[in-house]
């Protein structure tokens, strides 16, 4: 289920140094159905202003944009979004105003569970991966703030990274372009969010034209994928 996109990439025991791990859809899927509540979102917007498409026409058109902007901040989606309302004639609220209905809608999506994971249904510490990480970002209200290519430019810099020592995993195409700009190694996680296994053909066609050196659909053959990133 590893499957080599690129295999000129450099390996081997004394190359990757750094490993920078994508949250949602990647390693985690609590917000699973997440494109569905923003499509929403997004559609109630637009739907009132003057000037927009018919209805399919516009689904079809902010379908593409959040398949586009997966791994972007929320704050840089809704951005986006105000600036589709002034362009189809409306006079947009403040993006911050857009992620809170957003997020409104995703907490009720998700109450269940979180509700499970608070009331000791589920432990807390449902992955377990608090002790393999030096730290974990997120995303600011203003999205000029932090991005995932300032983040690995960042990581770069201040490591004194050569090309190949770090490599990025995720299910969007940002933290793959990202990588692939930084000059490193870039593994795209096709994960089926709703099944919890098996490959999503249009996250797997994303992610390769991102640039993905390596496509996984999940962490099942974990073993591979370390020993094809590590071998000579």
């Amino acid at each position: 289920m590893i499957e080599i996109i690129h295999n000129h990439i450099e390996r081997g025991p004394l190359r990757v140094r750094h490993a920078v791990f994508d949250f949602d859809g990647t390693i985690s899927l609590i917000r699973e159905g997440w494109q569905q509540i923003m499509l929403a979102t997004m559609m109630d917007e637009l739907l009132q202003t003057p000037h927009h498409e018919d209805e399919p026409q516009l689904r079809t058109s902010v379908t593409q944009m959040i398949i586009r902007t997966t791994g972007q901040t929320t704050s840089f989606q809704m951005a986006l979004l105000a600036e589709q309302v002034r362009k189809r004639g409306g006079q947009p609220e403040n993006p911050l105003v857009y992620k809170q209905r957003y997020l409104e809608q995703l907490d009720e999506h998700i109450y269940s569970r979180i509700a499970a994971i608070k009331s000791g249904r589920i432990s807390p510490d449902v992955l377990q991966i608090t002790p393999y990480f030096e730290g974990i970002y997120g995303g600011q209200d203003d999205p000029a703030r932090f991005s995932k290519k300032q983040f690995m430019d960042r990581l770069v810099a201040e490591h004194h990274l050569e090309g190949r020592e770090f490599v990025s995993i995720g299910d969007g195409a940002a933290e793959i372009e990202a990588a692939k700009s930084s000059g490193g190694i870039a593994v795209g996680v096709a994960s089926n969010e709703a099944a919890r296994t098996g490959m999503d053909e249009r996250k797997r066609e994303l992610l390769i034209r991102a640039g993905a050196d390596v496509i996984v659909p999940d962490f099942r053959e974990h073993e591979e994928l370390v020993t094809y990133l590590f071998e000579a």
